[in-house]
């Protein structure tokens, strides 16, 4: 895969998640303490969700994984990429029958690792 990429410390957690539908993750600091920043595999900067994250994987009839973000004020937002286009891999991963079960199990927060790992 090449060399690894250290984007800086984060003091919150980071979750994983494939927007773009090509089976590799970006990175949201999607914990109530984090920002809502999205990062690309490299490091940089993609873009903001605004807020916490509450639930991520591909829940909507759509390409690549979408997320549920929440602000302070109650706004709760869905979140993907308009340009995703879901890849052989990525579709490997959503057919995975440990990943629909998981996704049963968003309310617990255990599961994010699996779905992340998947």
């Amino acid at each position: 895969m090449g060399n690894g990429v250290v984007p800086g410390i984060w003091f919150c957690r980071v979750d994983a998640l494939a927007l773009t539908g090509d089976g590799y993750h970006e990175f949201v600091r999607g914990a109530p303490s984090g920002d809502g920043i999205v990062h690309g595999l490299d490091g940089r900067v993609l873009g903001s969700v605004g807020g916490a994250v509450a639930m991520l994987s591909q829940f909507a009839d759509r390409p690549g994984e979408q997320l549920l973000s929440y602000q302070e004020n109650g706004l709760l937002q869905i979140w993907g990429d308009a340009n995703a286009e879901d890849s052989a891999l990525a579709k490997t991963r959503y057919a995975n029958p440990i990943y629909r079960a998981n996704q049963k199990l968003t309310a617990v927060d255990y599961n994010w690792p699996n779905l992340g790992g998947i």
